[in-house]
């Protein structure tokens, strides 16, 4: 990601709007069909543009309690789009310069719909590797709907997923290690989310709260958390890292 991204999550006060953010950035550079680069134009200094090619039809710019989306070449990408049906899509929809269209962007089902004109598919790509119950993700609130990958699992939810990280931040809940800290600007807003009780264990769908029933972990902690079943629990794993450090310290 580019190393401005965690700048513009932390001008973004709000928490619905954070998330919005990462959601419509993470998932169109994940659809290779995009690459979000910041482009400051005037006094825009937080411009971010989707550029496809040598083209950037789209951008957006964070603001602390919304995400300004802007079609920048609305006759050539949608060329039967209105501001009267961009008006029946957002909220807060209006023109802006040189012919744009912009919508103002508040939540994660903003920057799903914002998604989908820009043609990306939301719930086609993957932000993680699959762990045993790690499955594609969906645009509901509701989890547990079995579908066949390598092995069955249950469905993840992207917009919890959002959440949960706008929430409790980027740091490992076990080991407190941030992707971006060890790897530079590359690992930025990378992080798995981890189920605090396990779908596989309940067996049939549920209504999540992406704060009270989510973590976000590395890799290697949630490798870890699955390496039991039912899966080892964050304060568990957490004393077995204290351990370990304590006896490898020992032992210099």
């Amino acid at each position: 990601m580019f190393p401005e991204y965690t700048e513009h999550l932390s001008y973004i006060a709000s928490t619905d709007a954070k998330a919005a953010y990462e959601c419509i950035v993470n998932e169109a550079a994940n659809s290779g069909r995009f690459q979000p680069r910041p482009v400051p134009h005037g006094y825009m200094k937080k411009n971010v543009m989707f550029f496809e090619g040598n083209q950037r039809p789209y951008a957006v710019v964070p603001a602390k309690k919304w995400i300004t989306f802007y079609i920048r070449t609305p006759k050539r990408t949608h060329p039967e789009l209105t501001l009267k049906d961009l008006e029946q899509i957002f909220t807060d929809s209006s023109s802006a310069h040189l012919d744009e269209l912009k919508a103002k962007l508040f939540s994660v089902a903003d920057a799903m719909k914002a998604l989908e004109l820009m043609g990306i598919a939301v719930g086609a790509t993957q932000t993680d590797f699959q762990l045993p119950d790690e499955v594609l993700t969906t645009a509901e609130l509701t989890e547990g709907q079995v579908k066949t990958v390598t092995v069955n699992a249950y469905e993840r939810n992207q917009v919890a997923r959002s959440k949960c990280i706008a929430h409790h931040g980027v740091s490992c809940s076990v080991c407190g290690m941030t992707f971006e800290s060890v790897y530079g600007p590359s690992g930025a807003g990378y992080i798995h989310v981890h189920h605090l009780v396990s779908i596989a264990s309940i067996g049939r769908e549920y209504v999540i709260d992406p704060v009270r029933d989510l973590r976000p972990v590395c890799a290697n902690c949630h490798a870890m958390l699955h390496s039991k079943s039912p899966p080892m629990s964050i304060a568990e794993l957490k004393r077995n890292l204290t351990l370990g450090a304590a006896d490898a310290y020992r032992r210099r």
